[in-house]
Parts: C-alpha cells; sequence; structure tokens
C-alpha cells in the first residue's frame, strides 16, 4: 500500500529544507507502535525530479536540500506489512521539517487470498470456488481500507482469452455484492498461473529443502490422469494487495 503526501511549497525567493522524520508502525488489536525499518521513501518532484531513501533500524528517514521555491513535492511511503495513509502539509514551508508517519499493519492473514477456478474455456465458476469468492468477500467486508487486485489467467490449451472475461466477472460480482468498485483493479497476467505453485520436499542426501516448479514443461511429462488438474490450476482468478 502507498502513502502519497502531497507538499504545496511555495515562496517569494529560493528555499531549501530538510525534510525528516520517522516510520511508525501501528501494531492492530493493540495501542502500541513500533519503528519501522528499512520501509522505502521515493520524493518526487513537480520538476521531475526523484529521490530515494530508506528508514535505518530506528525508523529514520532524512532528505536534505529540498528546494520549497516553486516546487510541489509528492512523497511515498512502502512498507511491504503495512497500509499507508493520505494527508496533506500546509503551503508555504520555508524551514527545516520533521513529519512523522503512523502505518496500519496488515492482517497475517491478509497475505493468503483464495483462488478461484473456473471451467475450462469458461467464465462459469467451479463449485468449489463459490465458496472461495465468498470467502474473499467476508474478508473485504471485514477489512474496509482494504484494496486488492484481480488477477486473470489462463491454461495455454484454453483456445479462447478466459483472462478478460472472468477477472470482469469476479468484479462485477463483488461490486454487486456491496463492495465498493474503488477497492477493485483487474489486472491481466501475462504468465501461467502454475508458475506459483512449488511442490517442495526434503532432499534425501542433503537434508535441504528443495522444489519442484510446476511448469509447462512438467504438465506435459506428469501421467496423463494428471494433467487435467494441474492445468486447472492455471484456469483461475487470483488475488493481490493493492499497495
Amino acid at each position: 500500500m502507498t502513502l502519497l503526501i502531497q507538499l504545496n511549497l511555495f515562496g517569494q525567493t529560493r528555499h531549501y529544507i530538510k525534510l525528516s522524520g520517522h516510520v511508525y508502525g501501528h501494531i492492530l488489536d493493540s495501542t502500541s507502535k513500533r519503528s519501522l525499518d528499512y520501509s522505502d521513501i521515493t520524493l518526487f518532484s513537480s520538476t521531475g525530479s526523484m529521490r530515494e531513501t530508506i528508514t535505518n533500524k530506528f525508523g529514520f528517514y532524512s532528505l536534505d536540500s529540498i528546494n520549497s521555491d516553486n516546487e510541489s513535492y509528492e512523497i511515498k511511503i512502502e512498507n511491504k506489512h503495512y497500509f499507508g495513509e493520505k494527508s496533506k502539509l500546509k503551503k508555504g514551508i520555508l524551514h527545516d521539517t520533521t513529519i512523522d508517519f503512523l502505518l496500519t499493519q496488515i492482517p497475517i492473514l491478509i497475505d493468503w487470498f483464495p483462488e478461484l477456478y473456473f471451467k475450462y474455456n469458461s467464465s462459469i465458476l467451479q463449485d468449489s470456488s463459490k465458496v472461495a469468492l465468498s470467502i474473499m468477500l467476508n474478508y473485504l467486508i471485514d477489512n474496509p481500507e482494504l484494496k486488492v487486485i484481480i488477477i486473470g489467467h489462463k491454461d495455454s490449451l484454453e483456445t479462447n482469452d478466459m483472462r478478460y472475461t472472468r477477472t470482469e466477472f469476479v468484479y462485477d460480482s463483488l461490486i454487486k455484492l456491496g463492495i465498493d468498485k474503488n477497492r477493485l483493479r483487474i489486472e491481466i497476467s501475462d504468465k501461467p498461473n502454475i508458475l506459483k505453485f512449488r511442490r517442495y520436499y526434503v532432499d534425501a542426501s542433503s537434508g535441504n529443502h528443495k522444489f519442484i516448479e510446476l511448469n509447462e514443461k512438467y504438465i506435459t511429462n506428469s501421467p496423463i490422469e494428471r494433467q487435467s488438474y494441474l492445468r486447472q490450476l492455471n484456469q483461475c482468478v487470483d488475488f493481490n494487495i493493492e499497495r
């Protein structure tokens, strides 16, 4: 999730300021907060320039020598485990400025979303995925701050490109069930969903954890009775967090 803050800095003469502060994270189900180290901070100028930094282990960041004369700035705060918020600063900042940010933690379970599987060459949900759609709906209702990306996939053997119609079906279904369309975005994957699926095992000789990637070669070399199941993994829509 991205935190965008519009900085409108104007002055009659050329001024330079230092922008610094801390990034904190609000812990769910608690009044406590923690300093967020390694949060990415990007500052965009209206002149087209860009500056980047990260917070240190104490959550502190600093951007020096920012021109506050006739330029506007946009700052982006990113941390993969936290949501951002929007805010504005008053105009006419002529002195070094401290800005602290408090981000809200993303619920841990939100890193897992159900996948919706469809029938071959169709935007008709498999019966088992009707329950998964209800799970996604309830999660969106329980987390009103959450925005998600709906990602469409297809299997290489499908003769129709179902990625668009499948994502549109899920998008329209969630809106009809009461989810604000501004919380949803469609994305079309140019890679088979199967690449996400790996089978982990422990190597007997070394004891190391290894995996088999379930790619197209793996599918075609699998027993014929198993190939249909493996290809079903590509005939799907999945979700990701809009950060």
